[in-house]
């Protein structure tokens, strides 16, 4: 006698088509793990693209230092420190809005202006005697004139304010036969010194 293969069929099919289901299943798992983990890294790359992008679009652009705007690479200010940099930022900016061009930044004046703060701070003086010799001492023959700030924190906004709000120092600033500047500063005293004209001999 044939034995009735007819149960066993049937449990075979329920069993090959339960296969094919689960492969199904997981095939369709592992598929959608993998499309996830491409999307994902190309949301992370395109992330770091935007993030590179953002770095690349600030190169050359003011940067903030001190809460204040302070491009090394504008030609005004280029060789300054940070300090120095923003007081003279500042002061320039101050000048624009009365209509007057910008002062230059000087090495040359500004080392000369660094050896007066220095000699301010360690005589214990306060005042503009001796001017004259310094500018002197310094190589510059050219008329220059000179503002002083003590204290203030070192706060370059405050030191400007400072000055703007004083009348003396303000007519000095606001010169506008000004046209280079050196600032040099030593403990609390920070030295302006502001050129007529030309470069210094």
């Amino acid at each position: 006698m044939f034995r009735d293969m007819t149960p066993i069929i049937k449990q075979l099919k329920i069993f090959v088509i339960g296969s094919l289901v689960l492969f199904a299943i997981t095939a369709g798992a592992i598929i959608y793990w993998v499309t996830q983990q491409a999307f994902n890294a190309k949301r992370i790359t395109d992330a770091q693209v935007e993030v590179y992008k953002a770095q690349a679009e600030q190169v050359g652009k003011p940067q903030v230092i001190e809460q204040r705007y302070y491009s090394p690479q504008d030609k005004e200010v280029k060789g300054a420190s940070a300090m120095a940099g923003n007081v003279l930022s500042l002061v320039n900016a101050k000048r624009k809005e009365k209509g007057l061009s910008a002062l230059v930044w000087n090495q040359k004046i500004a080392n000369g202006a660094s050896l007066r703060a220095k000699k301010i701070s360690s005589n214990a003086q306060w005042s503009h005697d001796g001017l004259s010799q310094a500018l002197w001492n310094a190589g510059l023959r050219n008329w220059y004139s000179e503002n002083l700030a003590k204290g203030f924190k070192n706060d370059p906004t405050q030191i400007v304010n400072a000055w703007v709000n004083s009348p003396t120092h303000a007519e000095k600033m606001f010169d506008e036969r000004c046209t280079q500047a050196g600032i040099g500063s030593y403990g609390e005293i920070t030295v302006l010194w502001m050129g007529v004209c030309g470069q210094p001999r």
